[in-house]
């Protein structure tokens, strides 16, 4: 393989774990901010599938929903700079 050609291919991985990436966050926050609206809930409810997916029954706090979704975030931030940095990359070997 040439290297431009894995070049193209980590900028496509790179872009599908960034997707990935906002999906899960967008995901915890809103099972953050649900659970954070006392009126609407009789105790902690998840509202995340993704969340019961990776954490199960078990962890269900607001202090744990919002590391949940911090830890994400900032996930999700270095991804956005890592496909930044591979953008530019790209445009000077032009």
């Amino acid at each position: 393989m040439t290297d431009s050609r894995v070049f193209r291919i980590v900028r496509i991985v790179s872009l599908i774990a960034l997707a990935i990436g906002i999906v899960c966050s967008v995901s915890f926050l809103i099972n953050y901010l649900w659970a954070s609206i006392p009126s609407l809930n009789d105790g902690i409810g998840c509202y995340s599938s993704l969340y019961l997916l990776l954490f199960g029954e078990d962890g269900w706090s607001i202090e744990h929903y919002f590391f949940t979704f911090r830890t994400a975030a900032w996930m999700t931030a270095a991804l956005a700079v890592e496909n930044i940095a591979l953008a530019i990359i790209a445009l000077c070997k032009r």
